[in-house]
């Protein structure tokens, strides 16, 4: 995993997360803003929903610190 790589590269992690549930591919999301039937407030979800399950983003990331 990211996490266990960055340890082993001698850092210690201040903070790591998700960004965006990945539910759909990107196409998919962008055809369906197009045709409203979903909005912002759909893409807000996701952003708050990946806070919660990193393991299902479309993007993760480590803040860390050399140890």
């Amino acid at each position: 995993s990211l996490q266990a790589a960055v340890r082993a590269a001698g850092f210690t992690i201040l903070d790591s997360g998700g960004v965006m549930l990945k539910t759909l591919t990107d196409a998919q999301i962008t055809a369906l803003m197009r045709q409203g039937l979903v909005g912002e407030p759909y893409l807000w979800a996701l952003d708050k929903l990946g806070q919660r399950l990193p393991e299902l983003c479309a993007s993760v990331y480590v803040v860390a610190q050399k140890a």
